[in-house]
């Protein structure tokens, strides 16, 4: 069987700014200056048509703040934070009590990893509402971005006591228990965040990470393939998948793998570097030179790798 038919076997910037460059020379700059004219003109009949196809809005209306956070919300699904922010803002001006367009602001900011200020919002809905689960792991996200680890913890600890469904919670704390090796510790949180999120691909790979990790490379291929059967075209989990196949001598499986998660040169080169790190010199020799091979106009990495098996044959020749 092929390793094709093998491997199919065993698997089952807050908007865009366009930017106008002139030219110095008159003619140029009024041929810019007209089609800029054209592009604002036809935005403007692109608006005109929308504004004709809503419904006219009754006379006297005026948006209440939970109007204007669900406008947000609408804008925020679309991309468009800066326009879901002014929502969010207009919303707190109608009633500044509410404090879901408040973590929702802060949420637009950790996207942006504007950290600080994601910190400042969440800390005004803790003031109000100490008891807000979604706010201590928000902070915590940002505290984590900022590299403060034991001040993460501490925010994802209370919100998972406020709410221990909250799967994101248990997801970075996985990630940070990870990174202290606590390799255990880390997988049965990533298990109590899939016990809730069955379909997060994320999760199943930061499973497989960890597992890995922990020398448990079958269970780690198991949950590289959850996550693969989830995400089929993430080029990290199926390299992360490619590695663990590897690793339980399924060499053939690992270098489809590996091609599904970039291209064939880089799968030879993979497959050669695994091997030149194994000390099985011929068989890195011959999948570095496959991978140049294949790609010989821009593959350098792979001569590289090349060089270094060939240094390590005539090292070892010479011992």
């Amino acid at each position: 069987m092929t390793g094709k038919k093998r491997f199919a076997a065993f698997l089952f910037v807050m908007v865009g700014v366009m930017v106008l460059c002139c030219c110095a020379s008159g003619n140029n700059q009024q041929k810019t200056s007209g089609a800029y004219d054209k592009m604002i003109d036809l935005q403007k009949r692109k608006a005109m048509a929308v504004r004709a196809e809503e419904p006219d809005l009754p006379a006297g209306f005026e948006a209440t703040a939970e109007t204007h956070e669900k406008m947000g919300d609408a804008y925020a699904r679309q991309g468009d934070t800066v326009s879901a922010l002014t929502e969010y803002q207009k919303s707190l001006e109608k009633n500044a009590q509410r404090t879901s367009p408040v973590f929702k602001t802060g949420m637009i900011f950790l996207g942006k990893e504007l950290t600080d200020e994601a910190i400042a919002e969440f800390d005004k809905v803790l003031t109000r509402e100490p008891q807000n689960a979604s706010a201590w792991y928000g902070r915590g996200r940002a505290l984590f971005q900022q590299k403060k680890i034991d001040l993460a913890k501490r925010d994802l600890g209370e919100a998972l006591k406020l709410d221990d469904k909250m799967w994101q919670a248990n997801a970075l704390l996985g990630v940070i228990l990870d990174t202290e090796k606590k390799h255990e510790e880390a997988q049965e949180a990533y298990r109590k965040a899939l016990a809730v999120q069955t379909g997060s691909a994320a999760v199943y790979n930061d499973l497989g990470v960890s597992l890995y990790l922990s020398g448990k490379f079958d269970k780690a291929a198991e949950a590289f393939l959850k996550a693969f059967n989830i995400n089929p075209e993430n080029r990290r989990i199926c390299n992360n998948l490619g590695l663990a196949l590897y690793r339980l001598g399924n060499t053939e499986d690992s270098l489809e793998a590996f091609k599904r998660g970039g291209t064939e040169s880089s799968a030879y080169n993979n497959l050669g570097y695994l091997q030149m790190k194994d000390k099985q010199y011929q068989k890195a020799m011959a999948a570095l030179e496959r991978a140049i091979e294949t790609n010989p106009s821009y593959y350098t990495r792979a001569q590289k790798n090349l060089d270094k098996v060939k240094a390590a044959l005539k090292q070892t020749d010479n011992k």
